[in-house]
């Protein structure tokens, strides 16, 4: 029987219906719960996933794994997803995740190390792969993120705004121009976006000028990719220590591109750090994770960053 495992990030939802044998059936994406005005992320998935089911008429799948991101590590239940999907789908395991632990599995596999994620927010997970792990930041725009595509966007409009006011010792010139040139007026800008909804997107989406700029050697660029490194740095070496974990070390999403400037500085970093450390291509990405926890395939223990629920369990309440 089909599994299906689902990986729920900021930016939009991705689906993988695969064969026991591990073979890809259907593939697609869709919106994210925000953008489509969804509420509940499980309703939404479970809907999500029950209609891409009718249209392809697959009628039975035997897992389902969720990876949700923004719940800092707190899953909510699964009860009423689960007897959802039993009742459609004859679905009788289902498993919640936090994204940070889709991101390990899919980066890693059962293998002990550190996987650091990074992307608009950031999180980095450890284990030593039989029993202890450490959760570091993952806490959002507004209370860490330390590094992150947000936190990078955000450092690199300041110092365009700076060069804007003429403050030259914070500014550049090339932000400020990149700036203009993306959204037009300063001022009007500036407005827009501490009032949009689609503010984080916004600023986030500002990172990968910054990159490009500190690898053209623009000053202020540099310093924040410095900076940014150092925090991601931080961070996996805080994990190790926690979990007990080697220093087998992956870097995932759009911000940790292996030949990236942010890479680059950040493995001279860990390098200078951890002479041990290696530091290794993720084997897949959270939606390969959240498909490995559906077929099932072996994993380390997260403790509170997973849960796993069966229709047995659900009808003995």
């Amino acid at each position: 029987m089909p599994s299906a495992g689902l990986d729920l990030g900021g930016s939009g939802i991705r689906l993988r219906i695969s064969s026991p044998e591990g073979r890809v059936l259907h593939e697609t994406t869709g919106p994210s719960v925000k953008s489509a005005n969804a509420g509940d992320p499980l309703r939404y998935a479970a809907a999500f996933l029950l209609n891409r089911c009718r249209e392809l008429r697959i009628s039975a799948l035997s897992t389902v794994a969720f990876g949700l991101s923004g719940l800092h590590g707190s899953l909510p239940s699964a009860d009423s997803a689960l007897r959802l999907l039993h009742t459609e789908l004859g679905a009788r395991r289902l498993v919640l995740a936090d994204d940070c632990v889709t991101s390990y599995v899919g980066a890693l596999g059962d293998r002990p190390g550190v996987v650091c994620a990074a992307g608009t927010g950031v999180v980095t997970v450890a284990s030593d792969g039989v029993g202890r792990y450490a959760k570091v930041d993952g806490w959002g725009a507004m209370a860490g993120d330390l590094g992150s595509g947000y936190w990078i966007g955000r450092a690199g409009l300041a110092a365009a705004f700076c060069a804007h006011d003429g403050r030259i010792e914070r500014g550049s010139a090339a932000l400020l121009a990149a700036m203009i040139e993306r959204h037009g007026d300063p001022a009007r800008f500036a407005h827009e976006v501490t009032t949009t909804e689609d503010a984080k997107a916004i600023v986030s989406g500002f990172a990968p000028v910054v990159l490009d700029a500190a690898a053209a050697g623009d000053e202020a660029s540099s310093n924040i990719v410095g900076a940014a490194a150092a925090h991601l740095a931080i961070a996996i070496a805080a994990a190790l220590d926690r979990a007990g974990a080697p220093p087998r070390i992956a870097g995932t999403g759009r911000l940790l591109t292996r030949t990236g400037v942010l890479a680059a500085r950040l493995v001279d970093l860990l390098t200078r750090r951890m002479p041990d450390a290696s530091w290794v291509d993720p084997a897949g990405s959270s939606l390969d994770g959240a498909c490995r926890l559906a077929a099932p395939m072996p994993a380390p223990p997260f403790g509170t960053l997973i849960t796993v629920t069966t229709i047995s369990e659900v009808e003995e309440q």
